[in-house]
């Protein structure tokens, strides 16, 4: 008996879900690969050719749009008669943009609020071989505001002021650990600067009081009392040893 007996005579076919027969259909095979040439073979074997591989290219700078130049770099110090008149340096200095060093010229607020923006600030006003101290090196660290005369560590004179401001050399033997390069300006270390701070006479720097000032310095750049002390005390011929050590001693007890 055979399959025709079974189902009465009729020739079966495969019902699917829906209760529809649907015929059969063989399945398409790949499309062969082409033999690969005698030569080909002798070298590489019995392997067969694929057709071309298709690759993504790399998408074109149309397709991105125009590339958007860098910006430049903020310029360290403005020429006052680069800008348009004195009424737009009303305008800028009123809403703190710009802080004026003299009649001739001024730096961006922007620029200062920066460690190395300040150091570019202050680059173009120390001469060639000297370092940033004092005074201006306490404003290099920490802000604030700036100067009125330029401390700096050479052994020459300058009888010309810088922006109305007098250099104000002084004569130091320093040790290279206690001198930093901040970008292209050097500047004594924080240690240094707040032992300089401390054998000031005046009590006051940049017109704050020196113990507010040499707190803030002290603390952002973890100074210890102990080691403005044992700096001092290794430098005794230092121009206000005494008070420096004082003035220490009461900041410790501050702290």
């Amino acid at each position: 008996m055979n399959r025709e007996h079974v189902l009465g005579g009729a020739t079966w076919a495969p019902v699917t879900t829906l209760g529809a027969s649907r015929t059969l259909r063989a399945t398409t095979k790949p499309p062969g690969r082409t033999p690969l040439t005698d030569t080909a073979q002798q070298y590489f074997g019995p392997r067969y050719e694929t057709g071309p591989t298709r690759t993504r290219g790399r998408p074109s700078t149309t397709e991105f749009g125009t590339l958007v130049p860098e910006p430049k770099p903020l310029p360290s110090l403005i020429q006052i008669g680069d800008l348009p008149g004195p009424l737009s340096l009303s305008l800028l200095v009123n809403e703190g943009i710009v802080t004026c060093l003299d009649r001739s010229c001024c730096y961006l607020n922007e620029q200062a609020e920066g460690l190395y923006g300040r150091a570019s600030i202050v680059m173009p006003m120390v001469p060639y071989g000297a370092a940033a101290s004092g005074g201006l090196a306490l404003w290099v660290w920490i802000n604030g505001h700036f100067p009125d005369a330029l401390d700096i560590i050479s052994n020459s004179h300058f009888r010309t002021p810088v922006y109305g401001r007098p250099l104000r050399p002084h004569q130091r033997q320093l040790d290279a650990r206690y001198l930093m390069k901040l970008g292209r300006l050097w500047v004594t270390s924080p240690l240094w600067t707040a032992c300089d701070l401390a054998c000031d006479p005046t009590g006051q720097c940049n017109g704050e009081d020196i113990m507010a000032v040499l707190h803030e310095l002290m603390e952002r750049y973890h100074v210890s009392c102990g080691s403005c002390e044992a700096l001092l005390s290794s430098n005794p011929r230092w121009p206000g040893h005494a008070r420096g050590l004082d003035t220490i001693k009461r900041l410790k007890t501050i702290l």
